[in-house]
């Protein structure tokens, strides 16, 4: 028979039992993102002008990066040319030539880079899980309007020529097919809204890094094409983790 003590024995153990697996809980909830050494990420933004609803996803993923352990810096630049505004961004010497310099100018220590776009709509979450892939060039997916991504699985020449439009691949098409680990593609070109780098995959590249890109006598007239082009040269491939479904507000 269990008596009054007992039952109070009893309580007391129970309500310690769920205060210990509350604690738990908490110790997980409160663990940071990144629980070694303090990492350091680039954002890459270029623009002068930005939305209420970049402001709050840039204060947010800024707070986010301190309580988690990342260290957030910023370079950012805007000018009419695109091409010359992005070298700069990535710490280009625009007054020389020099194919040898080094993005940053070998300067900045830094463990990743992301590529992000004002009209993205992002939050902490969208950063670690480019954070998390095991590849050195990884995109994101959002939605340029309702239906067509920022993926280019292979890209079509013709189209482009005919029509002066890029075949962009729809969301629906994107997450039918094949994946590695279930989650990655490899494609030939992504619009650079949401695209990181780690540490060592930029400083393979010469410079410019971003440049007018001619083929066929055709001038495909897109900072990002040009750049992706870029990377294939340089054996770099662009990885895309469809885990991804992110906004577009738009120019």
């Amino acid at each position: 028979m269990t008596t009054t003590e007992d039952n109070i024995n009893i309580q007391n153990l129970n309500i310690n039992n769920t205060s210990t697996e509350n604690t738990e809980k908490l110790n997980e909830i409160k663990k940071p993102h990144n629980e070694g050494p303090t990492k350091t990420i680039m954002f890459c933004l270029y623009g002068k002008e930005f939305s209420s609803q970049f402001v709050i996803s840039w204060s947010e993923i800024i707070l986010q990066c301190i309580l988690n352990n990342y260290r957030p810096l910023i370079s950012m630049d805007y000018d009419k040319n695109v091409f010359l505004s992005k070298n700069k961004i990535l710490g280009g010497n625009i007054l020389t030539n020099n194919a040898n310099q080094k993005v940053f100018q070998g300067s900045v220590e830094y463990d990743y880079v992301l590529m992000l776009d004002k009209s993205v709509v992002f939050t902490f979450n969208d950063l670690t899980k480019l954070i998390d892939s095991p590849y050195e060039c990884t995109s994101g997916v959002y939605l340029l309007n309702n239906e067509y991504t920022n993926v280019v699985s292979k890209f079509n020449m013709d189209i482009y020529k005919e029509q002066n439009a890029i075949n962009f691949v729809k969301y629906e098409d994107l997450i039918k097919m094949d994946k590695i680990d279930n989650r990655y593609i490899k494609c030939e070109f992504v619009d650079n809204g949401w695209l990181m780098f780690k540490k060592g995959a930029l400083e393979k590249l010469d410079y410019p890094w971003f440049d007018y890109k001619l083929e066929n006598s055709i001038n495909v007239f897109s900072d990002s094409y040009s750049f992706c082009k870029k990377l294939e040269e340089y054996n770099i491939d662009i990885m895309v983790d469809t885990n991804f479904k992110m906004a577009y507000l738009g120019v």
